[in-house]
């Protein structure tokens, strides 16, 4: 019987490094040698919540709009397109975040463009500004906050002063 059969591990840190240095970079498009220079750029920390790394698992965030996952199903970058190494659960916070988002319709209906003001009341976002033209509609995506949570309020440069807050949860 071989040692696998006999429940024993092959997976040793030499291995495991071996294998690091022969395919993981490789599917993030950089070399150890980048890895290593990011890291040390962060302060072997997180880029978001800056949490120092001491030995827990450090994630490579990239745009997964520029590289869509292929079929495999496993994550593969253009190397061009990572944005910074992030702890495990600021990588999965990023992840939903980017997903969850809330679809807004502007209309308009009357003879001359509206500025709206979008506004976050509470939770995530930033003040945008949109205009749309007359007899025309956009379409924007807004945040939303931890748990799906979102609150905007939407304001007009319209005579009668439109003003409308939009607040809910979407699962």
């Amino acid at each position: 019987m071989t040692d696998r059969r006999r429940g024993k591990t092959l997976v040793t840190p030499e291995v495991r490094s071996r294998w690091h240095r022969a395919h993981y970079w490789v599917r993030y498009g950089i070399t150890e040698a980048e890895y290593n220079q990011m890291l040390a750029d962060q302060g072997n920390a997180c880029a978001i919540c800056r949490t120092p790394f001491q030995g827990r698992r450090v994630c490579i965030d990239h745009d997964h709009a520029c590289c869509p996952v292929p079929a495999s199903g496993h994550t593969r970058s253009c190397g061009k397109c990572i944005r910074g190494l992030l702890c495990v659960r600021c990588n999965t916070w990023l992840g939903w975040m980017e997903t969850a988002t809330v679809k807004l319709t502007l209309a308009n209906e009357g003879q001359q463009k509206i500025r709206y003001t979008l506004t976050p009341n509470d939770y995530e976002g930033r003040t945008q500004t949109v205009t749309v033209q007359a007899g025309r509609a956009t379409t924007i995506s807004w945040p939303t906050g931890r748990y799906g949570y979102y609150d905007v309020v939407i304001t007009a440069n319209t005579p009668d002063g439109f003003r409308r807050r939009y607040a809910g949860r979407i699962a």
